[in-house]
């Protein structure tokens, strides 16, 4: 199947610790995850950040909308946009930085990425309650 032009595809995402672009266009991430442990609820996830690999028509932009649901299907956060401008290879990496998200709920948090109002990614992780520090089998401790 052709790809049509102007069509936005997505090699890579992921939420992490910290994350940066070098001025070589280079993505660096620091502590992928996909489980966040909180002790209370409500409780707030003080940063993290959102990374993607785009691909696409070379030169071309795009305006990316992110939505957060918590496990009941509610807006955790106001629609976030980001404008995003590929390179002349037709890629872009991305990078959302997202501060002291409010978890009210344990469950299933989904990330839904959309790309000129069409749906381009979900992405998904969990939150667990744990009064003790969470370990693995061994006892060497777990972390996010």
């Amino acid at each position: 199947m052709a790809k049509a032009k102007n069509d936005l595809t997505l090699d890579f995402l992921s939420l992490c610790d910290y994350a940066v672009i070098s001025r070589e266009n280079k993505l660096s991430i620091l502590g992928i995850f996909d489980q966040i442990f909180v002790n209370s609820l409500p409780s707030q996830h003080p940063k993290m950040f959102l990374v993607g690999i785009l691909k696409g028509e070379p030169a071309s932009t795009h305006m990316l909308q992110l939505l957060l649901k918590d496990p009941l299907k509610k807006d955790v956060l106001p629609n976030q946009e980001l404008k995003v401008t590929l390179g002349a290879n037709g890629n872009s990496n991305f990078i959302a930085e997202l501060n002291n998200l409010p978890i009210k709920l344990t469950g299933q948090y989904t990330i839904e990425l959309t790309a000129d109002k069409k749906p381009l990614a979900k992405k998904e992780f969990n939150v667990f309650r744990t009064a003790n520090t969470p370990t693995k089998e061994g006892g060497e401790k777990l972390t996010n």
